[in-house]
């Protein structure tokens, strides 16, 4: 499976998500999702190669307050990279 491949069956299920309370955006290297809580915005970034894992918040604390949906979306990304991931490396 060619990354273009990966590219095209995340961005299929990430058109799903965008009503949800956080945005989800891919570009060609990683999927971003940005939303926010009571302590204000947070971005979680995702390498699609699987190499990085990058939280930013707007104090810098890494504490995000979530709820069931909002843990299934970040579940569910994370779920479609390594698919991704696995069907493109084995």
């Amino acid at each position: 499976m060619s990354m273009k491949e990966v590219d095209l069956l995340v961005s299929q299920n990430i058109i799903l998500k965008r009503g949800s309370e956080m945005d989800i955006k891919k570009t060609e290297y990683y999927i971003e999702i940005n939303g926010n809580d009571n302590n204000g915005e947070f971005m979680i970034r995702i390498q699609k190669d699987c190499c990085q894992l990058q939280i930013e918040t707007e104090d810098n604390d890494a504490y995000i307050d979530v709820s069931y949906a909002k843990l299934k979306t970040i579940r569910n990304t994370i779920n479609e990279i390594l698919e991704g991931y696995e069907k493109l490396n084995h």
